[in-house]
């Protein structure tokens, strides 16, 4: 059970929200959305618990360097030219 009398589940989209929108709004949404009403200070306290983790996640996550060669490709996406026989003589279009 969570330490705070909001579930997991509703403490990460006031979390989600708030990263998004101002807290005041963040509180207006939930509210909305759930029927919840969340004090703007139980947010301003749930933020820090939610970022706690951050710098421990970072620092244990190992970088994997890629090994290899790159392909670059560039596309115009404007086709492919055609070639036309040198003896072939442009005709004229009647319309």
């Amino acid at each position: 059970m969570p330490a705070r009398s909001f579930s997991y589940e509703l403490q990460r989209r006031l979390v989600k929200a708030a990263v998004q929108n101002p807290f005041l709004e963040s509180v207006q949404t939930i509210a909305e959305s759930t029927g919840v009403s969340v004090s703007k200070r139980s947010l301003e306290e749930i933020l820090p618990d939610a970022a706690r983790d951050f710098d421990a996640f970072y620092q244990q996550r190992s970088v994997a360097t890629a090994v290899g060669s790159i392909l670059v490709a560039a596309v115009d996406g404007k086709g492919i030219p055609m070639v036309k026989p040198c003896g072939a003589e442009p005709r004229a279009r009647l319309t």
